[in-house]
């Protein structure tokens, strides 16, 4: 999932939007922006320490679709909201496993828009 959400686009909602709509300050997004590791990894990570919002799965699939309108995320996240919907986000999917790392691994740019 990071590094599909790392790249900068115009058209489509990537890391830096999807932390603003989690209320992420400015501040913190050009410190996540220009630290040391992935910044989608490092954005998922403070998320995740800060509990921000209420992050279960459910919730991180609504802002993926109504604000960043990104289909190809939503279609790796669409096994996990049958029976992970109301877990949250770090219960389900965490950053260290093969499920963030192979299944929603975002490196190439999106095929299709919602």
């Amino acid at each position: 999932m990071a590094t599909k959400l790392d790249q900068q686009s115009r058209v489509i909602g990537y890391w830096i939007n999807l932390g603003r709509q989690f209320g992420i300050t400015g501040e913190k997004l050009k410190e996540i922006e220009y630290g040391q590791s992935n910044p989608t990894l490092a954005l998922m990570e403070y998320l995740y320490s800060k509990q921000v919002d209420n992050l279960t799965v459910g919730r991180f699939y609504e802002k993926i679709k109504e604000k960043l309108k990104r289909a190809d995320v939503l279609k790796k996240l669409d096994p996990f909201l049958v029976e992970d919907s109301d877990k949250p986000m770090e219960d389900v999917i965490q950053l260290d496993s093969d499920v963030y790392e192979k299944h929603l691994c975002l490196s190439q740019q999106p095929k299709t828009q919602l």
